[in-house]
């Protein structure tokens, strides 16, 4: 199951805050039932005072990965989870980022993957 979700009108502190978001995934990665294998991020650093100093958090996971791209600016971040066990959940993860990141919209999809044609 792949989900994918846009949160908006989240508190640009968090969406800046490395730390904070790196902390998140790491609770999403236990909350979806999956074993993080390898946690990173990288803070951008734009020159110019009100650019974004967004994040961008990718952890691999022994079924797949999770990452995290924000943009401070717009209060915008992009929320990407992907597992394969059948014993895993992404919906909780993404319900524990939304608790967590506090948007005041959010859209969301989900694929199932790794299905083969029928034809």
């Amino acid at each position: 199951m792949h989900v994918f979700a846009d949160f908006w009108g989240c508190p640009r502190e968090q969406l800046e805050n490395a730390s904070f978001l790196e902390a998140a995934v790491k609770e999403t990665a236990y909350l979806v039932g999956t074993d993080l294998l390898k946690i990173d991020s990288h803070q951008f650093r734009s020159p110019g005072a009100g650019y974004s100093r967004g994040v961008t958090v990718y952890a691999i996971l022994s079924e797949s990965h999770i990452a995290i791209h924000t943009y401070p600016e717009a209060g915008f971040a992009a929320i990407d989870i992907y597992v394969c066990g059948r014993h895993c959940n992404p919906r909780r993860g993404l319900e524990y980022l939304r608790e967590r990141l506090r948007p005041t919209s959010i859209s969301f999809s989900e694929m199932v993957r790794g299905q083969r044609p029928s034809h």
